[in-house]
């Protein structure tokens, strides 16, 4: 899910027509941004927001309001959730299955992007 609102925001930035030059504009095929989330850190470039953690990562704290950097998963999340410091075979982990969660990923960098975006990603929920 998280690749989901990642690969949508990544077309709304597209639509909201951010400037490309011909210097910046990318070749038919050639991946923007690669990250598949299963180590225990991520790109920098990449902000979780709400509960959004790395199961990859060692067992972290519950973050704070706004932004923050993609870290571990808090412990005693609710329901069947992976275990932590799982890397390489970790994911993205948005939400438990408690009550009222809410959370997103923003890859906080414009994407040089003139002939539109295709996404790809595995998710599981």
């Amino acid at each position: 899910m998280a690749v989901a609102v990642l690969g949508v925001l990544s077309m709304v930035a597209a639509v909201l027509g951010m400037p490309v030059t011909a210097a910046q504009a990318q070749g038919v095929g050639v991946p923007l941004v690669n990250e598949t989330f299963t180590g225990a850190t991520a790109d920098p470039e990449f902000e979780g927001f709400g509960n959004a953690c790395l199961t990859g990562a060692p067992t972290g704290t519950a973050p704070g309001p706004g932004t923050h950097p993609l870290g571990g998963c808090p412990p005693n999340q609710v329901g069947p959730v992976p275990p932590s410091n799982g890397a390489p075979h970790g994911y993205l982990n948005l939400t438990d299955a408690g009550n009222d969660r809410s959370a997103a990923v923003l890859y906080n960098h414009a994407l040089p992007a003139n002939q539109g975006l295709v996404t790809s990603f595995d998710q599981w929920q």
